[in-house]
C-alpha cells in the first residue's frame, strides 16, 4: 500500500472513531474516556497555581546562579514567593506588594519588622495612580481582584493604586531583576503602568500569570506578547523549565499558568531555564 493511500486511510480511520464518539457521547464509557483525556490535558498543559508543583519554585532555582538584586512581587499574597527568592538570591532586595489589608497583615506576620531586605507594600498597582473599589473573598484570601467574579461571598473596599513607573522613580530604582506579578487578570494594567521600564530595557525577568480571567477583561494572550516579544523571549513555566516560543493562537487556553519572560539582551539567564518544547 503506497504512503497516500496509507494517509487517506488512517484519516477515514480517524474520522469515523470521531464520529462513533460524537454519536454516543453522553454513554457512560465516553464520558469517562472524557474526563481521563481532559485530565491529561491539564496535566500536559500544566495547568495550575501550586508553584511548588508548577514549576515557578523551580525556575527560582535555576535562576539562582544570577546575581539578582532588585525583586518585585506584584500580588505577594502571604509571601511564599518572596520568601523563596530572598532564599535563592541572599543579595538581593525584595518590594512586595499586597492590596487586601487582612491579607497584607499576614504577609508582615511572615517576616521580622527588623528584616531589611524586603520593603512591604499595602497597595494595590495599576495603570494609574487612584484609589479604586477592589472585593476581597475571605474565604479565600488569594483570589482578591477588581471585581466581584466569583461565585463567593465578596467585600468590597477601597484600596490606594499606585503605577511602577512612578514607585522606581520615587524610590531610585533603576533596574529590576525579576518582576513577578499575579494579579488575578489585572496583569496587562501592571505592565501598562511600568511601560517606561519596559520600553527602556530596565527589566532582566518577568513572570505573569494568564487564565480564564482573560475572558473577563478581553486582554489575551496575544496582547500580553504584542506588548513583550519585541524586547523578551516568553514561553509557558513548565517543570524542567522553560520551552520559549512564537505566539499561536492556539495558546489561547484561558488555563491558569504561568509564562515566563527573559530579556533578549539577556541570552545568559534563558540558557539557565530553557528546556525543549
Amino acid at each position: 500500500m503506497s504512503t497516500l493511500k496509507k494517509i487517506l486511510r488512517l484519516g477515514q480511520m480517524k474520522e469515523t472513531v470521531k464520529s462513533a464518539i460524537t454519536k454516543n457521547r453522553s454513554t457512560y464509557p465516553v464520558r469517562m474516556a472524557h474526563n481521563v483525556a481532559r485530565f491529561i490535558e491539564q496535566a500536559y498543559e500544566n495547568e495550575g497555581s501550586d508553584f511548588t508543583r508548577n514549576g515557578e519554585k523551580e525556575l527560582l532555582s535555576k535562576l539562582s546562579k544570577a546575581n539578582f538584586e532588585i525583586i518585585f512581587d506584584v500580588g505577594a499574597n502571604v509571601g511564599k514567593w518572596s520568601q523563596t527568592a530572598l532564599e535563592n538570591w541572599p543579595n538581593a532586595h525584595v518590594h512586595a506588594f499586597e492590596v487586601a489589608p487582612n491579607t497584607f497583615r499576614d504577609l508582615q506576620s511572615a517576616f521580622p519588622a527588623n528584616n531589611k531586605r524586603i520593603t512591604l507594600n499595602n497597595v494595590g498597582v495599576s495603570d494609574t495612580e487612584d484609589t479604586q473599589t477592589m472585593y476581597y473573598f475571605a474565604d479565600a484570601p488569594e483570589l482578591t481582584c477588581d471585581m466581584p467574579r466569583h461565585d463567593l461571598t465578596s467585600v468590597p473596599f477601597e484600596a490606594k493604586m499606585v503605577r511602577l513607573d512612578n514607585y522606581c522613580a520615587k524610590n531610585g530604582i533603576e533596574k529590576i531583576d525579576f518582576l513577578k506579578i499575579d494579579v488575578e487578570g489585572a496583569e496587562y494594567r501592571v505592565l501598562n503602568g511600568f511601560s517606561d521600564f519596559l520600553d527602556a530595557g530596565k527589566v532582566n525577568c518577568l513572570q505573569f500569570e494568564y487564565g480564564p480571567f482573560a475572558i473577563d477583561t478581553r486582554h489575551l494572550l496575544a496582547d500580553y506578547f504584542a506588548t513583550l516579544s519585541k524586547s523578551f523571549w516568553i514561553g509557558k513555566i513548565f517543570p524542567g523549565g522553560v520551552p520559549f516560543q512564537d505566539y499561536h493562537w492556539t495558546m489561547e487556553d484561558f488555563k491558569f499558568c504561568n509564562y515566563f519572560c527573559v530579556s533578549r539582551s539577556r541570552p545568559d539567564l534563558k540558557a539557565l531555564v530553557e528546556r525543549p518544547q
